[in-house]
């Protein structure tokens, strides 16, 4: 049976959603019922590119004995304002933002950092599952990257969704307020419908 292998940060795992429900009203969970797949997801709230580049790759390469062709990979990429580091026995998260130091603020938490930071991640992660002959697909998160120098050599070279979960562009044009939780930046149950049938869409028109 073919693997669906999500990952990302709380637009991915559901947040918002009635914790009763939420594993089987978020995205990931309707996509691998419409797909008729296994759902294998590694999404946490919170979470920075890092994480998904980390947990994405060791997923894969305790697993580098089997028939990777079997996995359809769906990354949403987090803010590029989001960092890991190790602290005494565990990776821990972190948000840069205006409550900062002014140095920490100007050096870290600006447009350009949040750009490279998310592209890097990409390169990184998709260079990975490409050598790997894994299917994949990545929704940038935020700003779309825009870096001119980088750019086209992005969207040439790997699967990157032709815009971002956040914009709602990826939803079919669908306003991101009508899909979203009211008064919270979440997507609301429909919503999730809404990027699950995207998503769908956008995996039957360009294979990998």
């Amino acid at each position: 049976m073919s693997k669906l292998l999500t990952n990302g940060c709380s637009l991915t795992w559901g947040s918002g959603l009635n914790p009763d429900t939420r594993v089987v009203d978020a995205y990931p969970y309707k996509l691998a019922k419409l797909l008729d797949v296994e759902l294998i997801d590694l999404s946490k709230p919170g979470e920075s590119c890092q994480y998904v580049v980390r947990t994405t790759i060791d997923f894969f390469l305790e697993r580098l004995n089997e028939d990777l062709s079997d996995y359809i990979v769906f990354l949403q990429m987090p803010s590029g304002l989001r960092f890991e580091y190790w602290k005494e026995d565990g990776w821990n998260s972190y948000m840069i933002n205006n409550s900062d130091s002014k140095t920490i603020v100007n050096l870290f938490g600006n447009d350009m950092y949040d750009s490279y930071n998310m592209i890097n991640s990409i390169m990184q992660v998709g260079s990975f599952l490409k050598e790997n002959n894994i299917r994949y697909y990545i929704s940038t998160n935020g700003k779309d990257c825009k870096i001119n120098e980088r750019i086209e050599y992005i969207e040439t070279n790997y699967n990157i969704l032709g815009s971002s979960l956040v914009n709602s562009r990826l939803a079919g044009e669908v306003p991101f307020k009508e899909i979203r939780i009211p008064g919270d930046g979440h997507f609301s149950e429909h919503g999730h419908t809404v990027v699950r049938k995207s998503i769908f869409l956008y995996n039957s028109l360009h294979h990998v």
